[in-house]
């Protein structure tokens, strides 16, 4: 067996981290295939269409992590700039977890009158929570997009 270096480099916000790793080897190790890093380059250009055209919003203080969990909040809002529907004035709380001054409120009251996500029987909307698999389905078959 042969010892093999392994230095991994890494930049951010202008730092440069090295670390050094020595390793037994004793096969080659493949990072991704082509396909893999053709897929994540489409996602990634999807992302950044989304950003700039104002559908998603990244901050400087917060990662974007394609592989997270989208929240129903986070939905309702990314629908409603993506279809560019006009936000309405929201003037009495939505639900019990939603007041009127709530920022997606006005978001969640389109999207909740268009029957694309429903509250929860117990009187909440939860905009923290993670969109299901069914939900996302949903939606998702509305558009005709099938998954």
């Amino acid at each position: 067996m042969q010892k093999n270096l392994i230095l991994v480099e890494a930049h951010y916000g202008g730092e440069k981290k090295t670390w050094k790793y020595k390793v037994l080897r004793k096969a080659r190790v493949n990072v991704a295939d082509k396909k893999e890093v053709q897929n994540l380059a489409k996602k990634k250009e999807s992302v950044e269409t989304l950003v700039t055209m104002g559908v998603v919003e990244v901050t400087p203080e917060a990662d974007f992590v394609m592989e997270a969990g989208v929240t129903r909040g986070e939905l309702s809002s990314w629908l409603v700039k993506a279809a560019d529907i006009k936000l309405p004035e929201v003037k009495q709380d939505l639900f019990a977890d939603v007041p009127k001054g709530h920022s997606l409120a006005p978001y969640i009251k389109v999207i909740v009158d268009l029957g694309l996500l429903r509250p929860f029987p117990d009187g909440t909307f939860r905009p923290g929570a993670f969109v299901s698999k069914q939900e996302g389905d949903a939606i998702f078959a509305r558009f005709g997009v099938k998954q």
